[in-house]
């Protein structure tokens, strides 16, 4: 059950939700209990529906100043660098035991 903020009326009552592992590589689905399952959900607005004015103002706040930039780049760079050296240094015999979506880098 999802309630709005404001009050405790329910908003969304979620029944016999079915979800299945990612990990374990099950393949039976789980039935989770909703009640079990989730005690908070917290709703925000849906990006796909956002105009450009709306997103440049809910982004406004976070724009870096010009002194930023620079910093940026270079901790961007740093972290592709990091990235490069990582994937380098797995072998081909690590790479054929791990799972498929470990696998896309």
């Amino acid at each position: 059950m999802v309630t709005d903020g404001d009050s405790n009326e329910p908003v969304i009552i979620i029944d016999k939700l079915t979800t299945t592992t990612v990990d374990s590589g099950a393949q039976e689905e789980v039935y989770c209990d909703s009640k079990k399952f989730t005690s908070n959900v917290s709703w925000d607005l849906d990006a796909d529906l956002l105009t450009s004015q709306n997103i440049a103002a809910i982004c406004s706040d976070i724009i870096p100043k010009a002194q930023e930039h620079d910093v940026i780049c270079a901790l961007e760079q740093v972290g592709l660098y990091y990235t490069e050296r990582a994937l380098a240094a797995i072998s081909l015999d690590e790479v054929a035991n791990m799972r498929p979506y470990h696998k896309k880098m």
